[in-house]
C-alpha cells in the first residue's frame, strides 16, 4: 500500500508537470482582437453668405489644400468701391477729431486775428463815409439814394466784424470737450463701417479654413451663385477615423485613448498608429431582444478609430482593419 501510494503521488506530479510545461508558454501572454471596419472621414460644404458672380477658382478636385488656402473668388467691384469710399470718409473723420484734440493752431488764430482787425478798419471807414452822406443828405447836396448805400455799407461791416469778432474769441477758447467726444465718436462710426465692408469682401472669397482635401468644386468661372449655397465640398485631413463595431462581449477589452494598429487591403504587410477616441455608449445592430448569453455577441458597440495618415493611404470608404492588442488576464 506504501508503494501505491508513493505512485499515485508521483502521477500526480508527472501530470502536473506536464500541464505546467504545456500552458506555461501561454501564461501572461497578451492576445489580439481584429476587428473590420470602414474608413471615414469629415465632411464640410463651404458657402459665401452674399455670393455673386464667380471670378475665379483657384484650385481643382483631388488638391490638398493648406489653411486659409483661397478656393472660390467671386466679383464685388461694387463692394470695392464702397471699400474707397468709407476709407476716405475714415481719413476726414479721424483729420477732424484730431483737430478737435489737438485744438487750433497759432497759424488759425494770427489769421482770424488779422480778418478782425481788417474788419473793423472797413467798420471805421465804413462809419465815416456814413457820417459824411448823413450831413450831406441833410444840407440836401446828396441824393437820398445814395445816402441809403452809404448806411448799408456800414450796416454790412458791423455784422462782419461781429462775425470776425467771434471767430477770433472762439478759436481763442479752444474745443470743448463734448466737441472733442463728437468728434471721436463720428471717426470711431466710420472705421467701424469700414470693418464691415471689409468683412463683406472677405466673404467674397471662399477659403479652406484647415487642411483639407478638395471633394467636389461645384461652380466654375462665370457661375452666377445665390447666397449661402455650398459651392465646394472638402474632407478634413486631419479628421480621418475607421469605424469598427465591438461585439458586448469584447467591450470591456477596449479602452478610450488605447493605441492600436490599423491596416489595409492596399498596404497588407504595413501597420499604421491608431488610438481609440469614441466609444459608442448606445449599442447597434440588436435583430432581435437579447434574451440569452450566446446571444449577447449580436449586440454591438459603434467605436471610432483615429488613424495617423501622414502618407495619404487612406480613402474615404475604404475597408480597414483594427487590431487591439489585449492585455493578458491578471
Amino acid at each position: 500500500m506504501r508503494w501505491v501510494g508513493i505512485l499515485a503521488c508521483g502521477i500526480v506530479l508527472t501530470a502536473a508537470a506536464v500541464a505546467l510545461a504545456f500552458f506555461g508558454p501561454f501564461r501572461g501572454r497578451a492576445h489580439t482582437l481584429r476587428l473590420p471596419g470602414v474608413v471615414e472621414i469629415q465632411e464640410v460644404r463651404l458657402a459665401s453668405k452674399w455670393g455673386g458672380r464667380v471670378a475665379e477658382t483657384a484650385v481643382l478636385e483631388g488638391d490638398l489644400v493648406a489653411p486659409g488656402q483661397l478656393l472660390v473668388r467671386f466679383e464685388t467691384p461694387e463692394m470695392e468701391a464702397q471699400k474707397l469710399q468709407q476709407e476716405a470718409r475714415v481719413r476726414l473723420a479721424e483729420a477732424d477729431w484730431l483737430k478737435a484734440k489737438n485744438g487750433p493752431r497759432v497759424e488759425e488764430i494770427r489769421y482770424a486775428r488779422s480778418e478782425l482787425e481788417a474788419a473793423d478798419a472797413d467798420l471805421k471807414l465804413a462809419r465815416e463815409d456814413y457820417e459824411r452822406a448823413d450831413r450831406l443828405v441833410r444840407q440836401g447836396s446828396l441824393a437820398r439814394a445814395e445816402y441809403d448805400l452809404a448806411r448799408a455799407v456800414r450796416d454790412r461791416a458791423h455784422g462782419r466784424v461781429a462775425m470776425a469778432r467771434a471767430r477770433h474769441e472762439l478759436l481763442l477758447a479752444g474745443t470743448r470737450t463734448e466737441e472733442i467726444e463728437a468728434a471721436a465718436a463720428t471717426a470711431q462710426e466710420a472705421r467701424a463701417k469700414l470693418k464691415e465692408i471689409e468683412a463683406n469682401l472677405a466673404e467674397a472669397q471662399v477659403r479652406a479654413p484647415e487642411k483639407c482635401l478638395i471633394e467636389v468644386l461645384a461652380v466654375r468661372k462665370g457661375d452666377v451663385v445665390p447666397p449661402n449655397q455650398p459651392v465646394v465640398r472638402v474632407l478634413r485631413a486631419d479628421d480621418m477615423w475607421v469605424k469598427v463595431y465591438v461585439a458586448e462581449t469584447d467591450l470591456g477589452k477596449v479602452r478610450l485613448h488605447q493605441p492600436v494598429a490599423v491596416t489595409c487591403d492596399s498596404y497588407p504587410d504595413r501597420k499604421f498608429e491608431g488610438r481609440v477616441i469614441h466609444i459608442a455608449s448606445q449599442s447597434e445592430f440588436t435583430p432581435r431582444n437579447v434574451q440569452s448569453i450566446d446571444e449577447r455577441r449580436h449586440q454591438v458597440f459603434g467605436v471610432k478609430v483615429r488613424v495617423a495618415d501622414p502618407q495619404g493611404v487612406f480613402k474615404a470608404g475604404m475597408a480597414a482593419e483594427v487590431l487591439f492588442d489585449l492585455a493578458p488576464p491578471p
